[in-house]
């Protein structure tokens, strides 16, 4: 039907509108995934009107490849998700499922401070993504600020303590901040917590914001215990897929440690759309499945050894780029993140005008930015699983180029 009504010559037109945008693997800004393989895009075809919202009799694919996607990521994180001790859920980002992870903490929390008159307040670093903040405003939570250590924009566990009390419906640790790419000392964390549930009645928990590096670290570091359920206190964790879980955007995964019980304030059963009663405890309804088939794609082809070996590439692509970059006189490194990301600045030349100048001159987006309670202006590079050999000598050569003429 309507395809009849289409024009060809206005399609062409409107497909050509992208030809004013820079190529995806350019855009040095997004964590998001940009490297999606044809044989990729040619399965995604076969999904392209399914709506995960509807009856999941009528479309049996969708708890498959849920269920499939919940027990390989559950593995990274030692929650075994055959046994009744971790629930997981798929949701549309890792900002919907770190606004579900409050909600739980929120609910927790009023359950157990039935008669506190304490306004709630959720404590987490100044590096913290803007999702914690929508939280805080929708929910009216207060946000409980730790400052950060320096440049590295981690929590400065020394002065955590203080921060947590009655009112605390727990403690964010973030593995991958977006200024720097660094990790909080989650270890380090969750032993202030046990420290302060020892000596109260107050159960505290902790979630950790993994959205970027929770699909990373298990393959680089896969025998440390630094922020999963091995720790005692970690009550739940979010990772996101279209980042370094290599999907196209967006879809993100929020696990915790008893069932979703707590989701209970978002939840609601329809029955308009036939079959069963569905029970939905998302924030989003209506969604595309592209995104949960191309995660089902990609564990079921990669499987643990693909997704190893492709983060192992990762990682020495940016080791080599920062050597690289570290001959540039101009350059300062600032940090050098725990995921693949290097934040630099500059005392030789304008920054703002750098960022322009490689963007109108080469098409590559740097953004420029001052870290969290900081005045040091910085430009980031993320490292995707797109960042050849080649395009890394590209971009060398337009920096030195575009800081030359700058300096002239």
């Amino acid at each position: 039907m309507i395809e009849k009504y289409l024009s060809k010559s206005i399609s062409d037109k409107s497909i050509k509108i992208i030809d004013t945008d820079i190529k995806y693997n350019h855009d040095f800004a997004t964590f998001s995934t940009t490297d999606i393989p044809d044989v990729l895009k040619s399965y995604l075809l076969n999904f392209l009107p399914m709506n995960i919202a509807v009856s999941q009799e009528h479309y049996k694919s969708i708890p498959t490849m849920t269920k499939y996607c919940l027990d390989f990521i559950g593995q990274l994180f030692h929650a075994d998700m055959k046994s009744n001790r971790y629930t997981g859920i798929a949701t549309v980002g890792s900002s919907e499922a770190c606004i579900m992870a409050g909600v739980m903490m929120l609910t927790k929390w009023k359950i157990n401070n039935r008669n506190s008159l304490q306004h709630p307040n959720i404590i987490i670093s100044e590096a913290y993504q803007v999702c914690w903040k929508k939280f805080a405003d929708m929910f009216s939570v207060r946000l409980n600020v730790v400052p950060t250590v320096g440049d590295s924009c981690v929590l400065d566990t020394d002065k955590l303590a203080s921060k947590i009390d009655s009112g605390t419906i727990g403690v964010v640790g973030i593995l991958g901040n977006t200024f720097t790419g660094r990790y909080d000392d989650i270890p380090e964390i969750n032993k202030i917590v046990e420290e302060y549930n020892s000596k109260h009645k107050q159960n505290i928990i902790i979630h950790i914001d993994a959205a970027s590096g929770g699909f990373y670290d298990p393959f680089i570091n896969p025998d440390r215990i630094f922020f999963d359920f091995r720790l005692k206190n970690i009550y739940s964790i979010n990772v996101s897929g279209h980042k370094y879980g290599l999907c196209p955007p967006s879809i993100g995964w929020l696990f915790c440690r008893s069932e979703l019980s707590s989701l209970n304030i978002l939840e609601n059963d329809l029955d308009y759309l036939g079959g069963q009663i569905l029970s939905d405890k998302t924030i989003n309804f209506s969604k595309s499945a592209i995104p949960l088939a191309a995660q089902y794609f990609l564990i079921s082809n990669l499987g643990f050894n693909g997704y190893g070996n492709i983060m192992q590439n990762l990682n020495r692509s940016f080791q080599s780029f920062v050597r690289d970059l570290k001959e540039i006189s101009s350059i300062r490194i600032v940090s050098c993140g725990d995921i693949p990301m290097i934040v630099y600045t500059s005392n030789d030349v304008d920054l703002r005008k750098l960022e322009d100048l490689l963007l109108k001159k080469y098409g590559f987006y740097v953004p420029t930015y001052r870290l969290p309670g900081s005045n040091i202006l910085c430009q980031r590079i993320v490292i995707r699983s797109d960042f050849t050999d080649t395009l890394q000598k590209e971009y060398l050569y337009a920096l030195n180029d575009c800081i030359n003429i700058l300096k002239e």
